[in-house]
């Protein structure tokens, strides 16, 4: 056996492919995973284009964490609807700095401006969350997405919808959801 090997089943003991309890909670996982594909495809329907491609990824993200750790503090309603708020807020906040301000002429001549400032808002964003103990990870993939875009009324209103589509679906299944790792 390899040395690294045998250093890490010292370590962690034996190594795992699948999980033990997969074979005795499989309804567990096999319903869960169904209602993640599911609440995906909700939110794939109102977030449609290959653009809003980062959008998609944080709430791919989000239905994750829902559906395979739903007791984590990340898949509470207060981190959830709180911290995509914050995405969202801020994301038009940064948005509009970019491409609407009377600066934002600076953002297309100075192509590393604007990851200058993606990388700000994002550090500002996780600040704000931690703050208000709204931490949700995910989000932070919903504020570039919609700050690395013009904005849109319609991107608000497709997000909120989603948001509220998978609080909602997490409610309705709170009592059947188990965590799954």
């Amino acid at each position: 056996m390899p040395r690294i090997i045998r250093y890490l089943t010292v370590l962690y003991g034996e190594t795992k492919i699948i999980d033990n309890r997969f074979s005795k909670f499989l309804k567990f996982y096999l319903s869960q995973a169904s209602l993640a594909a599911v609440s995906m495809l909700l939110v794939l329907i109102l977030v449609d284009s290959m653009a809003d491609a980062a959008l998609a990824a944080g709430l791919g993200a989000t239905v994750a964490i829902i559906f395979i750790h739903p007791s984590s503090p990340t898949a509470q309603y207060r981190s959830l609807i709180g911290g995509h708020f914050i995405g969202i807020a801020l994301g038009a906040l940064f948005s509009g700095l970019i491409f609407s301000s009377p600066i934002s002429v600076y953002f297309t001549s100075i192509p590393w401006l604007s990851d200058i400032c993606l990388g700000l808002s994002a550090g500002l964003m996780i600040l704000i969350m931690a703050v208000t103990n709204t931490e949700h990870p995910p989000a932070v993939g919903i504020l570039l997405g919609v700050a690395l875009q013009p904005w849109q009324w319609t991107t608000f209103v497709a997000l909120l919808m989603a948001v509220l589509i998978l609080s909602a679906i997490r409610w309705i299944f709170r009592h059947s959801l188990r965590d799954l790792i």
